[in-house]
């Protein structure tokens, strides 16, 4: 008990404002958005993604603006565009172990059956604040980007951001 006040007391004490600083870090991330075609339904009823390529990346589900002018998006990265598009093809919610999938599959189906528009676009080339670019084949290169495109996107007017990243930014601010 005693121990527990002093560590608490210790904790609230703490003041990062007084450290010595080591290193500064400035990253800037650089890409544009590549309009890969639209999301439709097949004759099955589910997601068709238009031709993508096996390629490391970003991309983006905009599912337009709503009758409230509110833009939906979602943003995401994987190591094969094409891959990743098959998994949320085939996220039915009963099959698929990844949760992601499985809630953007019923997005996108229920979006799609209410006659809504989905545009898809991908970013393959990432550039850092050498003007070099990156190799997407890493996955924190990927995330770097991946995790710029989420911040940046809702401080559009009326944008929101269906990555669960967004919803705890969007909960804080209120």
């Amino acid at each position: 008990p005693a121990s527990r006040k002093r560590s608490s007391l210790a904790r609230a004490k703490f003041d990062p404002e007084t450290l010595e600083v080591l290193e500064s870090v400035d990253v800037r991330v650089a890409f544009a958005w590549l309009r890969a075609g639209a999301v439709v339904m097949d004759a099955e009823g589910l997601p068709k993604f238009p031709p993508l390529p096996r390629l490391p990346g970003l991309y983006c589900y905009d599912f337009g603006v709503d009758e409230n002018d509110v833009r939906t998006l979602y943003i995401g990265e994987s190591v094969d565009l094409a891959r990743r598009a098959s998994n949320y093809r085939n996220a039915k919610t009963d099959r698929s172990r990844q949760r992601t999938s499985r809630r953007l599959h019923k997005e996108i189906v229920q979006h799609l059956q209410a006659d809504g528009s989905i545009h898809f676009a991908i970013v393959t080339r990432v550039q850092l604040g050498d003007g070099q670019a990156t190799d997407l084949r890493l996955k924190s290169a990927r995330r770097l980007a991946e995790n710029a495109a989420v911040l940046i996107a809702p401080t559009a007017p009326s944008t929101r951001v269906l990555n669960i990243d967004a919803d705890l930014t969007t909960a804080n601010d209120q």
